[in-house]
């Protein structure tokens, strides 16, 4: 939790990808779910 807290911004391999969100890898053992909603395909993030 204190690694990675909400709202922060990483870099992660998107291993899979379905309708309802990508699947993505952060770390080896470290995977998590992004919502599509959550993901946009025109804002860029620095």
């Amino acid at each position: 939790e204190e690694k990675y807290p909400v709202g922060s911004t990483h870099t992660a391999t998107v291993r899979n990808f379905t309708n309802f969100g990508a699947f993505v890898e952060i770390e080896e053992g470290v995977e998590g779910l992004i919502h599509i909603s959550d993901l946009s395909w025109t804002k860029k993030i620095k």
